[in-house]
């Protein structure tokens, strides 16, 4: 696994773009983030969001995606 990464940053000349702000654009896009467990709940109630702003996000010219599940 570590050799894809390493090829992913020698390929985007150095460093990689991850996509960031996940809260910020749900909330844009009229998820609730005010719940102490704001991405599971969107995860069970919105899960079309979340997919929308992993879209977003390649679509901008993000080079990797994170989960959305780490709480």
């Amino acid at each position: 696994m570590a050799g894809v990464v390493e090829e992913l940053v020698k390929k985007a000349g150095g460093c990689a773009v991850i996509d960031g702000g996940f809260a910020t654009q749900l909330e844009a896009l009229g998820a609730d983030i005010n719940d102490p467990l704001w991405s599971a709940a969107c995860l069970i109630t919105k899960p079309h969001l979340i997919k929308e702003v992993h879209m977003q996000y390649l679509e901008a010219g993000a080079d990797v995606i994170i989960s959305s599940s780490y709480q």
